[in-house]
């Protein structure tokens, strides 16, 4: 799925790029590691301390956010079966925050692919 970029804030792509994985190595690592069509990807879960002391996230204005905003402009436009309007706080904590992704891992024995998000 394609949505609109609107939000602009990449803070958290700032530093240091050989530690970002990009899709030539994703694909490199795909082909030399053979890993089929069909395997399922997984990312490394990651705890909310990380985020609460220093790491930054890329907000996106993703499905949440568009269907939250949809809202509001109805009701601007006088449909008020939506009852109230999403403050912009609320709009903003609906935005999907991602964060880099550090290095793809191959485990023995299985297909899938693992994607790290910090060393």
């Amino acid at each position: 799925m394609k949505m609109k970029d609107t939000s602009g804030n990449e803070e958290a792509l700032k530093g240091d790029p050989s530690f970002f994985l990009t899709v030539g190595q994703l694909l490199d690592f795909i082909e030399k590691f053979n890993i089929p069509r069909d395997s399922k990807v997984l990312y490394q879960r990651i705890e909310d301390h990380y985020f609460d002391k220093s790491w930054k996230v890329v907000k996106k204005e993703g499905f949440g956010f568009c269907s939250m905003s949809k809202v509001n402009e109805d009701i601007d436009l006088g449909n008020t079966s939506f009852g109230k309007k999403y403050s912009e706080e609320a709009l903003e904590k609906s935005k999907e925050q991602y964060i880099p992704a550090f290095s793809p891992v191959k485990y023995k024995g299985d297909d899938n692919l693992y994607i790290d998000s910090h060393y």
